[in-house]
Formats: C-alpha cells, sequence, structure tokens
C-alpha cells in the first residue's frame, strides 16, 4: 500500500489559498481606496497669499455645481487676446504652477488657473464628476466675469488635467485645445504601471477618463506635446490620441524630457512651438 505524505498534498493548496486571499485583499483595499492611488492634493490654508506671479493677479472662487467652491488665479492679458484655461496635472496645487502660468501672461494671454476639488483651498474631494464639475464652473465664470466665449479660450490639460480638457472639449469648439502629457484613459496608465497586469484595473476603477474614446468628438484645433523620456506616462499614450484625433492637430515630442520637467528641458524651443502654434490660430 503506497501512503502519500499529507505534507506534501496539502502544502500547495495551503500556499495557493494564502496567495489567493491575499490577492483578493489588495483587491479590496485597492477598490476601496482607489482615489487615494489617483490624486495627491496638497491643501494651502484660506489665509495664504499667493506670489505676485504677474504684474496684474486676480485671485478668484468659483462655485461648482454641487456647491462646492474651487479656487483660482485669473491674469489679464493684452489687448482682446484669448485666454488660456489652465488644467493642471495630478500631484501639489497652482502653486506649483506658476511658470505655465507665467508662460502664457508672458506671450500676451490672459489665464485662468484653477485648483480642482480638494486641491489647494478648494473645497470637497477629487473625483472624475467634481473635476468635470470644476471644468464647466470655471468655463461658466469666464463666461459670466470676463464675458469670454468658447471661440475666445484655449483649454490646457496636462496630463491628469487633459482629462478635464477634453471633457470640456467634446461639449463646444474652442479657439484650441493643447494636450501636454495626456493618456488616453487612466486604466491604460494604471496597467503600464501593474507588473504582468495582474490586477483588473479596467473593471475595478471608478475614474476612467476615457480621452481616446472622447477625442473623437472634439473638433477644436490640437496641439499635444509630450517628453520622450517621460516615466509616468509613456509618450506612445499620446501617440494613441494623436492617432484618433480629428483634423486639424499636431504632435510636439520633446527629445530627453520627462513628465515634471517638460516646460524646464528645453524651455525656449517649448515655449516657441506653443507661441507659433496659438499665433496660426488668430
Amino acid at each position: 500500500k503506497i501512503q502519500v505524505s499529507e505534507s506534501k498534498t496539502t502544502l500547495p493548496m495551503k500556499t495557493i489559498i494564502s496567495i489567493a486571499t491575499f490577492y483578493l485583499i489588495f483587491l479590496v483595499i485597492l477598490t476601496l481606496f482607489q482615489r487615494k492611488f489617483i490624486y495627491f492634493p496638497y491643501k494651502l490654508d484660506k489665509k495664504f497669499e499667493y506670489p505676485r506671479y504677474v504684474s496684474q493677479l486676480e485671485e478668484v472662487f468659483i462655485t461648482c455645481g454641487d456647491g462646492s467652491v474651487i479656487n483660482g488665479l485669473y491674469a489679464p492679458g493684452r489687448g482682446n487676446t484669448p485666454t488660456v484655461l489652465i488644467f493642471h496635472g495630478n500631484a501639489g496645487n497652482i502653486t506649483h504652477r506658476d511658470v505655465i502660468l507665467q508662460g502664457f501672461n508672458q506671450l500676451g494671454y490672459s489665464v485662468l488657473l484653477i485648483d480642482y476639488h480638494g486641491y489647494g483651498k478648494s473645497e470637497g474631494k477629487p473625483s472624475e464628476k467634481n473635476l468635470y464639475l470644476d471644468g464647466t464652473a470655471s468655463l461658466e465664470w469666464l463666461s459670466k466675469a470676463k464675458k469670454k466665449k468658447p471661440e475666445k479660450i484655449v483649454l490646457f490639460g496636462k496630463s491628469l488635467g487633459s482629462g478635464v480638457a477634453v471633457e470640456l472639449a467634446t461639449k463646444n469648439v474652442f479657439k484650441g485645445l493643447i494636450l501636454e502629457s495626456p493618456f488616453s484613459s487612466i486604466a491604460s496608465v494604471a496597467r503600464s504601471h501593474f507588473p504582468y497586469n495582474l490586477f483588473p484595473v479596467s473593471l475595478v476603477l471608478m475614474d476612467k477618463f476615457d480621452n481616446a474614446t472622447k477625442i473623437k468628438r472634439v473638433h477644436s484645433p490640437l496641439l499635444i506635446t509630450h517628453g520622450t523620456e517621460d516615466t509616468i506616462v509613456d509618450k506612445n499614450e499620446s501617440k494613441k490620441l494623436f492617432e484618433q484625433a480629428n483634423m486639424p492637430k499636431e504632435l510636439f515630442l520633446i527629445e530627453g524630457a520627462d513628465h515634471n520637467n517638460i516646460q524646464y528641458y528645453k524651455p525656449e524651443k517649448y515655449w516657441a512651438s506653443i507661441a507659433g502654434w496659438l499665433e496660426a490660430l488668430r
């Protein structure tokens, strides 16, 4: 009679059960706390005074559709120039985007730079739905307070902000749309950072920011910029969007630039390319 050792038969099963349990626990944590992994806001005290990034700077407070009040900075341009509405990237707040505000304003454009729900002095909590509320409210504020219509507004969306800019651009035709280091979707970026696609990110994600599907409905002139050495959002994400986008469109890749240094890597070339593209819109 052949006897099989119990330890040899039960140990592998126990290991499998342990791995499966750990996997399920991690999946539950990932699902329940996913917005903690997506959004990285940095709060500001309500009494914080912004530096004079430009000579004329107006701090504004905008009420969104859910009643939350978000904070922003507005700088007037020269003459009857278009306004650039900036939706910044993920981490931090508008104090970390002064170079973008200054850059567009120095080109002569009016600028509105806002903080999303839960960022800086803005109330509420960030989510895809709430960021879209931020975009809509900012657009309405420009219309009412500054008499700016979509045809006189250029949307600028960096990384996370590309999702807000694309969403708005599906509803109106703007003077132009600039997407910097954009993604095709949050799921696509998540898959690139999780090893071997072990987690069903497409199924568990609550906030999708599906730019690839929406870009087909955008009919504003489009400029996409991306650093070739981007380690957070791969440059191929921009290429996917560019292929799906309608004309007129341009893709500007900055050789050697990473995700967070794209404005600093070759600043003269960066701003010259944007200025030339904007000038062609006039």
